[in-house]
């Protein structure tokens, strides 16, 4: 009886077994199909197309393009999909995603999911999305310059992925002493800011021209060690003399107007002075004629 029942459990257990493997096969089968990953470039501020591979001959059920469990865009046969990236459209003719206005945060793996009507299996397709973008043109600005040397910093922006500090060449790098390169990623669009500081030695007293390549792009070469730079102390002492100039200028002006005023007010003051004595000499002449007068009354 013990014998029976272990061969039962034996039995029961192979067939457990082989359930358990069938089940490893299908899922094997759904997992792997498709498994290929495809991969697809685009840049900072651009488009890109997703592909996923639909078969022609097979009626479509659904078609989802997600990235891990983040659901992108797609098309559903029986219901409208209203939960969608911005940044996407879905072409239900053709069967395409177009993702526009990319940023570095868009780079990743996603996975194309479809499934089909009489079939059971879903099939999925990874495609790997590698966003670039470019640096801008390096610009060149001078930090310090005088006999001995030039200090010239070179800066570009908007890169990505980052540019070690390998890929930021100068030319001529001959006469020149690197002094420093820094990287500095955008909080916001996730690029790369780069920069790097050289000295160049001016002691030969001959022109040169360099530029800088950062990330592949160079920029436009800049004239150094060309001419001594200006004086400070002289500029000082121009300045000091167009201030004083002005100053004399103002002065010679409010003397020249009090002046004029002081001429004029003496010329009204010798016109109004005979009015003033007139009347008194004709009161003079009035008391003498009275005397007169009075005089030849009294004669008998």
């Amino acid at each position: 009886m013990a014998a029976r029942w272990s061969l039962e459990d034996f039995l029961k257990y192979l067939l457990f077994f082989f359930f358990f493997l069938l089940a490893l096969e299908i899922g094997s089968v759904y997992v792997t199909e498709g498994t290929s990953q495809e991969e697809l470039q685009g840049k900072v501020g651009g488009s890109v197309i997703f592909r996923c591979p639909v078969e022609p001959n097979k009626s479509l059920k659904m078609l989802y393009l997600q990235r891990d469990l983040s659901f992108v865009n797609g098309f559903y046969a029986s219901r409208n999909i209203s939960q969608k990236w911005q940044n996407t459209q879905m072409d239900e003719k053709n069967m395409i995603v177009t993702m526009h206005s990319l940023n570095v945060s868009h780079e990743g793996t996603y996975q194309c999911i479809i499934e089909y009507y009489n079939d059971p299996i879903s099939h999925k397709t990874s495609i790997h999305l590698k966003v670039t973008g470019d640096y801008s043109e390096p610009k060149l600005m001078v930090l310090h310059q005088d006999e001995i040397s030039w200090t010239v910093m070179c800066s570009s922006h908007g890169g990505y992925p980052s540019s070690s500090s390998s890929e930021i060449a100068w030319n001529p790098n001959g006469s020149r002493k690197v002094l420093n390169s820094t990287e500095v990623r955008d909080p916001v669009t996730l690029t790369f800011n780069s920069s790097s500081t050289a000295v160049f030695n001016c002691t030969k007293d001959e022109k040169q021209f360099i530029n800088c390549t950062i990330g592949g792009v160079t920029s436009t070469q800049l004239p150094i060690c060309t001419s001594k730079p200006p004086d400070p102390l002289g500029s000082t002492v121009f300045i000091v003399a167009i201030v004083v100039s002005i100053i004399i200028f103002v002065i010679g002006v409010s003397v020249l107007v009090k002046t004029r005023r002081k001429c004029r007010n003496s010329e009204g003051a010798e016109v109004e002075a005979p009015e003033a004595v007139r009347p008194e000499t004709e009161n003079s002449h009035t008391v003498e004629e009275e005397t007169a007068l009075t005089r030849g009354e009294d004669a008998p």
